[in-house]
């Protein structure tokens, strides 16, 4: 806002964004380890399904609109609130119950963002939107082809990798459009990130499709073939003595129980699938791998 709007102080005002977004962040870290996993835990002991997904939602909607309130954007509340429940011990049940829900917005935002481009603008200025398109396509796949790479992965999957994240991510939209309220680009500069980005969604699964005759193509040319050929074990994130080749016990009553003591007594790992949170809270006191969710659950 500071781009659109001068003011006779932008130093005095970017150090009091910078304070509201560090506060609303403290904030956040205190709420996030402390109150929200207390809250979710005491509604997950209710054992209801439907007041347990609303709950969520309910943070969510609730932490952006405080973001909102305090100056800040309602996407980075919602992006936090998300963070901290994505990572208590009742994440995947939260994101197995939004899943349905996921769609239907991506949908209708994918939609909206079609609507939005202008046909006529891409074939007036064709040139120009394959430029920015292969701008975005390009250095996408590098830098992404890149990060993985780095992170361990052998060259294929980096490839592939970049590969399927050649479009433009959701969030340009969301500055472009910040950037026209505030009057910092015109309505040239974001219709063509509109068509540019509609047209990067539209090559990603036909590059998918492809990537392996790429890969193939590519392999040919010396410079590229051991960085495409590497085999680097990927490292392992996550805690040490992570399963492998065990066992999924969905619930745990007393056929299961039995069950898993018969295949412990026989040295098979077991991973234990429950909707209950005073099963699951006991069996993590025990050190026993469990999930807290609905193994009916498709998603």
């Amino acid at each position: 806002p500071l781009l659109g709007e001068p003011t006779p102080n932008p130093l005095s005002d970017l150090s009091l964004a910078i304070l509201k977004a560090a506060l609303f962040m403290g904030a956040m870290f205190f709420l996030g380890t402390r109150l929200i996993p207390w809250v979710i835990e005491r509604i997950a002991k209710t054992r209801s399904q439907e007041l347990f997904l609303l709950t969520s939602i309910a943070i969510v909607l609730g932490t952006a609109s405080a973001t909102h309130l305090f100056g800040l954007s309602l996407a980075l509340g919602a992006f936090v609130a998300g963070l901290v429940i994505s990572e208590s011990k009742f994440g995947t049940q939260v994101l197995a119950g939004v899943m349905p829900l996921r769609d239907i917005f991506v949908l209708l935002f994918f939609v909206s963002i079609g609507m939005l481009t202008d046909p006529r603008f891409v074939a007036q200025n064709l040139a120009l939107v394959a430029l920015v398109v292969a701008i975005i396509v390009v250095s996408k796949w590098v830098f992404s082809s890149l990060a993985t790479g780095l992170a361990g992965y052998d060259g294929r999957t980096s490839f592939l990798t970049g590969v399927g994240l050649i479009q433009i991510g959701e969030f340009s939209f969301l500055l472009a459009r910040q950037g026209l309220d505030l009057n910092i680009i015109s309505d040239q500069v974001y219709t063509l990130i509109l068509a540019s980005a509609m047209i990067t969604i539209l090559l990603t699964p036909m590059a998918m499709t492809g990537s392996p005759l790429l890969y193939n193509s590519l392999r040919v040319l010396p410079p590229l073939r051991h960085l495409l050929d590497s085999r680097t074990a990927p490292r392992v994130i996550g805690k040490p003595g992570r399963l492998t080749n065990h066992a999924v016990v969905c619930g745990f009553g007393d056929v299961s129980r039995h069950l898993v003591s018969v295949l412990r007594q026989r040295d098979f790992a077991c991973l234990i699938i429950d909707l209950d949170p005073y099963v699951i809270e006991e069996l993590r006191r025990q050190g026993v791998p469990c999930i807290y969710g609905d193994a009916s659950n498709p998603y």
